[in-house]
């Protein structure tokens, strides 16, 4: 990946059994600039990280962050998902993990929590 790039990945988590999926974040996000940390937490075994790296369509900052665009890759989201293209490889046994037909109920659990720095 250059430097230019941001981040448009997909990273496995892996995680000791069993899983309290409400004590242990998987991933967790910290700006210095501004104090704020966020802690993810999910049942999923996949998350897909992105960073706006889009530097055609800017996105203006919100009234109360100033005057002027969110920077390039000043953005990030975090997508928690099962194994990528699971559901096109079916010797990965991920049939009971993968929504797709309405016939049956599908769940997950995620949340983030969010903490800032006082200091």
């Amino acid at each position: 990946m250059g430097q230019d790039d941001g981040y448009d990945d997909i990273f496995l988590i892996a995680r000791s059994q069993p899983w309290k999926k409400e004590d242990h974040p998987v991933a967790t996000l910290y700006s210095a600039h501004s104090g704020i940390t966020v802690d993810l937490y999910t049942d999923q075994e996949a998350l897909h990280l992105h960073t706006w790296n889009d530097a055609l369509r800017p996105v203006p900052l919100k009234r109360t962050q100033g005057v002027g665009e969110v920077p390039l890759f000043g953005a990030v989201s975090m997508k928690m998902q099962d194994w990528s293209d699971g559901i096109n490889n079916p010797e990965w046994q991920r049939s009971g993990k993968t929504v797709w037909g309405m016939d049956g109920l599908y769940t997950t659990f995620s949340s983030f929590r969010f903490t800032v720095d006082q200091q």
